[in-house]
């Protein structure tokens, strides 16, 4: 199995499958026949982030048959995420204080991800980084 970060379905590419590599590096491959993939076949991906265009994620069933393994999703509103905003209001954080740590690498790069000009971030992580200020929301409660 080879191991990527995501897969999409890029609508400018409609026979082909492109993929984030570990190492970040955005490759691509054709969709027929299906089989699995070798790294052999990748063939590097110069288009804009497919995050950032029109596509969809493949899902991980469909990518177990091409041989490859989806490591842990980033975070997204949908799987519970906040943007900066959200969590500092939340967990009563100082304006700037969840992008500063971002770049000052606190945030494992499983935790966030980069949306347009913002930043999401998993629950998880801010709890993990500001235990305080999250221990303050339980009280609370």
């Amino acid at each position: 199995m080879i191991k990527i970060k995501q897969a999409w379905y890029v609508k400018q590419l409609p026979q082909h499958v492109v993929a984030e590599l570990l190492d970040a590096r955005l490759v691509m491959f054709r969709l027929t026949p299906f089989r699995k993939v070798e790294e052999a076949e990748f063939k590097p991906y110069m288009g804009p982030h497919p995050s950032k265009c029109t596509s969809s994620v493949v899902p991980g069933y469909v990518l177990k048959h091409y041989g490859l393994e989806c490591g842990p999703l980033l975070p997204t509103k949908e799987t519970g995420g906040l943007t900066t905003w959200e969590a500092e209001q939340e967990y009563g954080l100082p304006e700037g204080t969840v992008r500063r740590d971002i770049h000052r690498k606190r945030f494992k790069d499983t935790e966030y991800q980069k949306v347009g000009r913002g930043w999401i971030v998993s629950r998880e992580a801010i709890e993990r980084v500001y235990p305080r200020a999250a221990n303050k929301i339980t009280e609370k409660l």
